[in-house]
């Protein structure tokens, strides 16, 4: 909830910045007629209401990361056992080679 009341209020708030540098550069071209102002506004509506939306199918999306990297983490793990397992396999077989190759040779 924080973070919407935070969007909202950067939001506004970079609104009246642009207004107050487009009336200090030309104050001649502001149009004040309400309708646009009410269309203006609902844009900006619709547009926090999308950028809400998108913050919680993001935050729904990464919600899941945690679990997804500890499944990650165990699979890393039962690779490293295996290859570990290998290596040592590996090694005595070649040991057992060299003593085979000595009593044969």
């Amino acid at each position: 909830m924080f973070h919407n009341d935070l969007l909202i209020a950067f939001i506004v708030m970079g609104i009246l910045f642009l207004r107050q540098i487009a009336i200090l550069k030309r104050p001649d071209k502001i149009n004040y007629a309400p309708l646009n102002v009410k269309n203006q506004s609902e844009m900006i509506i619709k547009q926090i209401v999308l950028s809400v939306k998108n913050m919680q199918e993001l935050e729904k999306t990464t919600a899941s990361f945690p679990k997804i990297f500890s499944q990650l983490n165990s699979v890393i793990q039962e690779i490293e056992a295996i290859k570990s397992d290998y290596i040592t396999s590996y090694k005595e077989l070649e040991n057992l080679l060299k003593r085979l190759e000595k009593k044969l040779f």
